[in-house]
């Protein structure tokens, strides 16, 4: 069975999108990061509800012009980076 990922905390997670970039309040944490408008995509479609790995990618992959080889590649990244910050689970 797939994985599924999530918002670590969806009930008070916070985006706000804005011309070039996306700003995140992280409430485990308590702080805030600006992040790539598509990794601001990616958090707002798992703010809908969980999303696996395929889903995500397919999402990226509709939302910029990456290539699909390195769609998987960004998703799996980007996920790190949000786990590693206590942004995604």
């Amino acid at each position: 069975m797939e994985r599924a990922w999530t918002i670590a905390a969806p009930g008070e997670t916070r985006l706000h999108f804005f011309s070039d970039g996306c700003a995140v309040f992280n409430p485990i944490r308590w702080e805030t990061h600006v992040i790539d408008l598509l990794v601001g995509t990616l958090m707002e479609a798992l703010l809908e509800g969980p999303k696996s790995i395929p889903e995500l990618v397919a999402i990226a992959l509709d939302a910029s012009d990456l290539p699909i080889q390195e769609g998987a590649l960004f998703v799996d990244a980007t996920l790190v980076q949000l786990s590693g910050l206590d942004l995604v689970a």
